[in-house]
């Protein structure tokens, strides 16, 4: 039982080493504060018994100093008797009393507590009050049939106080510590955690002290791994376009990145070398980049990001880096459905056009199609365009739907349409563009085109709430 950091400091020692069967043991302990006193035997065969407070000496309140057990004038003593062997002696100082450990009696002046030493350990820690208001202590001699033979005095003292410490393996408290031993080698480990340990090998000879002093050597923190990280651009790459990637936002907390590799393909071939570096994606797809960096001590750290390299699209097509339905272009409306490579089944999407004009020139990737007001289909993976153009119109009514959550029926919300080349959200989705006020030209993307409710929008009642235009969104 270790005694936990706190105020409350308690040692125990005995007057001799070792006795044999029939002498009396005489108990000194130090308490560094007025304490509460309980003391317990646990005998060579495992029988643990309370010897302290009992019933011909029954105050165990002591004030702050040195105390000896039987008290001074107690009409008993402690005598030593079989078995032979190692016996410990464990003190409790604590600042409020503990019932369950006075359980004596004219017939049973000194209780048996168990059979179980370690168990009976356990139980002692939920009977006495917090750490902070207990110590423990222990200490152990030797019960021998004939004279006991003569022991040398080891005490340690080191710097700072408080480590474990250990007598050929065997654990013998904190210090500061005396502890008697046999004559001979003895090895002597001192441990304390953030130090290095400490171990000397001392002779000790009967009735020789020896005094070991050392000044434990703090460890030195382990080495902190350095953090990766890093930014590209553009944000959207297309085919044949030189991507910079710059690692200069690495940092090691203890020390400095000394080294920088790049995977930039996924294919864990390093590709390139250096802070910042550069590269070209030769096809359209994803591709996780991977930087890995290494410290001034040797230590690695690693991230990766996955790069999405579009396909060299018309001029004015936005970046599309995630999925969503994009509403752009420049002379003909373009509307992409674009999906992610993360989605292994088909994603269902509608669009659904109206105008106070008409539709012409309507197409989709796969060619021209039938004049009409909706598109419907599926997008996994890819993406899929449909464009027209409208002429005698002065506004388009646009409700877009897209199965975002994968649930099988395409979901309607503004967080997934993006207009324009800075993927601005719409105001509400469904939405009307229409053109400028006064504006008496044709309706196409690249004017500062207005958006806003329909309250109604039937072939012959069209009554729109304008709340905004493309260049106010975009913050032009």
């Amino acid at each position: 039982m270790e005694p936990p950091a706190g105020a409350l400091t308690v040692s125990i020692t005995t007057d001799k080493p070792a006795y044999a069967v029939g002498e009396a043991v005489r108990i000194t302990f130090t308490i560094n504060r007025a304490a509460y006193v309980y003391i317990w035997d646990i005998q060579p065969d495992g029988k643990v018994t309370l010897i302290f407070p009992n019933f011909y000496d029954q105050q165990n309140f002591f004030p702050a100093g040195t105390h000896t057990i039987p008290t001074p004038g107690k009409p008993y003593r402690l005598t030593v008797a079989p078995p032979l062997g190692t016996e410990w002696l464990q003190i409790l100082a604590s600042t409020q009393p503990v019932a369950a450990l006075s359980g004596f009696s004219p017939g049973d002046p000194f209780p048996l507590l168990g059979s179980d030493p370690e168990g009976w350990g356990v139980q002692v820690l939920g009977l006495v009050p917090e750490p902070t208001q207990r110590a423990f202590d222990f200490t152990s001699f030797e019960i021998v049939a004939t004279p006991p033979p003569g022991f040398g005095t080891l005490i340690v003292r080191s710097s700072p106080s408080g480590p474990k410490l250990y007598v050929d393996g065997i654990f013998r408290g904190y210090t500061l510590r005396t502890v008697n031993l046999l004559p001979g080698f003895h090895d002597v480990p001192v441990r304390k955690t953030g130090y290095q340990d400490y171990t000397a090998r001392v002779h000790l000879v009967a009735g020789g002290t020896r005094t070991l002093e050392p000044t434990l050597i703090p460890t030195a923190p382990a080495n902190q791994p350095p953090v990766a990280q890093f930014n590209y651009t553009p944000a959207a790459p297309t085919v044949g376009t030189t991507v910079t990637f710059n690692g200069t936002a690495s940092y090691d907390p203890d020390g400095s990145v000394v080294a920088y590799a790049w995977d930039l393909n996924g294919d864990g071939i390093v590709d390139r070398s250096g802070p910042v570096v550069t590269w070209i994606y030769p096809a359209a797809g994803a591709y996780n980049a991977t930087l890995y960096v290494t410290d001034n001590q040797g230590a690695t750290g690693q991230t990766t990001q996955t790069v999405f390299g579009s396909p060299v699209g018309i001029p004015g097509q936005p970046p599309m880096t995630v999925p969503g339905i994009y509403v752009w272009g420049t002379d003909t409306w373009r509307i992409t459905v674009n999906g992610v490579f993360t989605w292994i089944t088909p994603r269902a999407y509608r669009i659904e056009l109206r105008t106070d004009g008409q539709f012409v020139n309507e197409s989709t990737d796969a060619g021209p199609v039938p004049l009409g007001l909706v598109f419907e289909g599926n997008v996994t993976s890819g993406r899929i365009t449909h464009s027209f153009q409208v002429r005698n119109a002065t506004s388009i009514s646009m409700d877009l739907r897209l199965d975002m959550d994968g649930d099988g029926t395409p979901d309607r919300s503004v967080g997934f349409v993006r207009l324009q080349q800075y993927g601005v959200n719409p105001p509400t989705n469904p939405f009307v563009v229409g053109s400028p006020e006064g504006f008496t030209g044709a309706l196409v993307p690249s004017l500062n085109f207005r958006i806003g409710t329909a309250l109604s929008y039937r072939e012959f009642v069209r009554i729109v709430f304008w709340q905004t235009t493309i260049g106010a969104l975009e913050g032009m």
